[in-house]
């Protein structure tokens, strides 16, 4: 599996039958594998994470379908702003889902789980590598030091549901690649999301992102979290385009 970091959120993980494409908004899009189909992903509508322009991948390769969040919605209005996804939708390419629903696409087994932001996390099963890769979106401990008790409270109560869900859905197997936001703007509680999330899924390779560019919040969670995690791999990004094989 290859995993390339395209900046912020976006990833692609290229693997031996088909390319996984998350929350794309900027950079440049890598060479794509000629082994598989591409499946592009957008878990909600915010523009840090939904970029109208991956509707013009498809013509890049005809072996493409769209995997997005249902609170970006598919109306006319979506249609009249964004005349490229019409062909994608009259060709049965273009999917919305909902949060906490299981689905099946071509040659995926997709669970969505319902963000604590907006819109969906993914976790993606391809059955016939026997992988499992998760992409959380926006769904993070979002807890800020301006908060109030009463917000703290509705938040981890939210954040440790969906959690919950995802390993409810895992029954103990590891997710192969997990990428989570860490998010330096969060101050005092940036670490608080990833640290649950490693306490309570096993995973094998962590790719944090939604750093902001910000990317010495990563050695410094390493340093603080020393031999903390020893059955994960969480790797440093330090630039986009990075590449990774595990």
């Amino acid at each position: 599996m290859k995993i390339q970091y395209i900046g912020h959120s976006g990833f692609l993980v290229t693997l031996e039958s088909c390319s996984l494409l998350f929350d794309y908004y900027t950079g440049t899009l890598p060479e794509l594998s000629e082994n598989g189909p591409l499946y592009i992903f957008a878990s909600h509508r915010h523009q840090d994470h939904f970029n109208p322009d991956i509707f013009s991948f498809s013509e890049m390769t005809e072996r493409v379908e769209y995997i997005l969040s249902c609170d970006i919605k598919l109306n006319g209005h979506f249609f009249r702003k964004y005349p490229q996804a019409v062909k994608l939708q009259e060709q049965g390419r273009l999917h919305s889902l909902r949060a906490d629903e299981k689905y099946v696409i071509d040659k995926l087994e997709i669970d969505t789980i319902k963000s604590t932001d907006e819109g969906v996390a993914f976790l993606v099963s391809v059955p016939r590598e026997q992988i499992k890769v998760y992409h959380a979106g926006d769904l993070n401990w979002w807890i800020w030091p301006e908060d109030t008790k009463q917000e703290y409270h509705n938040m981890t109560a939210m954040f440790e549901h969906s959690v919950g869900r995802l390993a409810q859905l895992l029954q103990d197997d590891a997710v192969d690649a997990a990428f989570l936001p860490l998010d330096p703007r969060q101050e005092q509680y940036k670490f608080c999301g990833m640290e649950y999330y490693l306490e309570h899924i096993p995973v094998k390779h962590v790719f944090p992102m939604h750093c902001w560019g910000r990317y010495k919040i990563i050695p410094e969670f390493l340093e603080t979290h020393r031999g903390r995690y020893p059955e994960t791999v969480i790797h440093t990004i330090t630039e986009r385009g990075q590449c990774d094989e595990i």
